[in-house]
């Protein structure tokens, strides 16, 4: 790292190739988007609301998905997105809700609360590029002084979840060896 900040590019990190794989402790509060549970009536052929109390995790879903899915998404221009459980966790809602027959269970939200991320993670880079500003990190044509970098290591590392393309972006420098594989993500 150009700027002795490991910890800022492994979240740029994150943010560019998702969250799958990652220890979900360090999702960001933004990822979590709420979500209705809802369970197919076969016998009346339509789906049914399944509700759990307001601070139950049944009612929020993590969005882990790179920024280049989420502008994928973004550009369907879809009002409502479907997350399908698998079936260990339908069978916790099963037996949470007390269901008298195993039912098909999926969440659905709104596309606007995981596209919303997109503007969230433009502006945490923001305001940590003008934070490095502000201290005079400047890097000129992104080679960066002894000063800088002693600098930029007083800086807190701030928590950025990036899903999407980063080319031309303020944060480079730090990306320096990453920055070519922006281009895909989920």
């Amino acid at each position: 790292m150009k700027l002795g900040m490991k910890d800022t590019a492994e979240i740029f990190s994150h943010e560019l190739n998702g969250y799958k794989d990652a220890d979900k402790n360090i999702l960001p509060k933004y990822r979590r988007v709420l979500v209705n549970t809802e369970a197919y009536d076969a016998y009346y052929d339509r789906w049914i609301p399944v509700t759990f109390p307001s601070k139950s995790e049944f009612n929020k879903h993590s969005v882990v998905e790179s920024i280049t899915e989420i502008e994928k998404i973004d550009q369907t221009k879809c009002d409502t997105l479907e997350v399908r459980l698998n079936a260990d966790a339908q069978k916790i809602i099963h037996k949470v809700t007390n269901m008298t027959e195993p039912m098909l269970v999926h969440q659905i939200f709104s596309a606007a609360q995981a596209t919303s991320i997109l503007q969230k993670v433009r502006k945490v880079i923001l305001d940590w590029s003008l934070e490095l500003e502000r201290k005079g990190i400047l890097g000129e044509n992104l080679e960066f002084s002894v000063e800088e970098i002693s600098k930029a290591k007083d800086i807190p590392a701030i928590n950025i979840t990036i899903n999407g393309n980063v080319s031309g972006s303020t944060i480079a420098g730090v990306l320096k060896d990453s920055i070519s594989n922006i281009q895909t993500q989920g």
